[in-house]
């Protein structure tokens, strides 16, 4: 068992290094069937994880819900790739529920997750023509959390191109202006007048 949990840490160090290949030899040496409980879950989680990070939505899902059969103890992180996934199987209200159950402890994770889960929860509510909710949404992750750089520069953009098909060209514009400010092209910002902007507006 002591050998296990060690495969599985090894494991998990190499996938948060993006280490894909060596996360994937780790856990093929581990004989999924013959594990406990816990570490059968573990397992299962880090599968998921890798095939999430390779981009197979379909096998990871099935790790996923193997692990939940199993009912071991699952990571915030997983049940957010959890809900994404159901979001592009078009399970929409199922997915959002999971997220808007998440964010309800919100103040206990770090703020990286925490704008993830607002961009997705942003996500969900704009692919179900929610656009008001959306907008809110992709905002206060854009002026909350703007350490954040990636998820907060996506959701600018994103709300810059809702703006821009609701026919509001200023907000649109202000939102890209926002944007470069922010990439540091801060003359730019200057040149157009923008990169003062408070939300909400």
């Amino acid at each position: 068992e002591a050998g296990v949990q060690a495969t599985l840490q090894l494991a998990d160090v190499a996938l948060q290094a993006q280490q894909y290949q060596l996360a994937g030899f780790y856990l093929a040496n581990i004989d999924g069937n013959r594990l406990p409980r816990k570490l059968k879950g573990r397992y299962l989680e880090l599968k998921g994880d890798l095939a999430f990070a390779l981009g197979g939505y379909e096998d990871a899902f099935n790790n996923y819900s193997e692990l939940l059969k199993t009912g071991a103890e699952v990571s915030d992180s997983s049940r957010i790739k959890i809900a994404f996934i159901l979001q592009q199987q078009g399970q929409l209200d199922v997915a959002q529920g999971q997220l808007e159950k998440l964010w309800e402890r919100h103040e206990t994770m770090p703020t990286n997750m925490q704008a993830e889960l607002l961009y997705y929860m942003a996500e969900g509510e704009h692919s179900m023509g929610n656009i008001d909710k959306a907008l809110d949404y992709y905002l206060r992750l854009a002026w909350q959390y703007p350490q954040e750089n990636i998820w907060a520069l996506t959701a600018m953009f994103r709300a810059a191109l809702i703006y821009d098909g609701m026919g509001q060209y200023d907000t649109a514009k202000n939102l890209l202006i926002e944007i470069e400010a922010k990439r540091g092209r801060a003359e730019e910002r200057t040149k157009a007048g923008g990169g003062n902007m408070v939300y909400p507006f």
